[in-house]
């Protein structure tokens, strides 16, 4: 679960990216710019 501010800056609340994490879900946190890039990779 996260968001991601005006500027583009991400933010990923600890508790859930480690419950996500020991489900074995990817958690990806960081720059927008980084999701747009994973998310292309993962759809190509």
């Amino acid at each position: 679960m996260g968001s991601v501010t005006s500027s583009g800056r991400g933010s990923v609340n600890p508790w859930f990216r480690e419950k996500f994490k020991d489900l074995g879900t990817p958690v990806i946190s960081g720059h927008i710019k980084k999701l747009v890039h994973e998310l292309k990779t993962f759809l190509t």
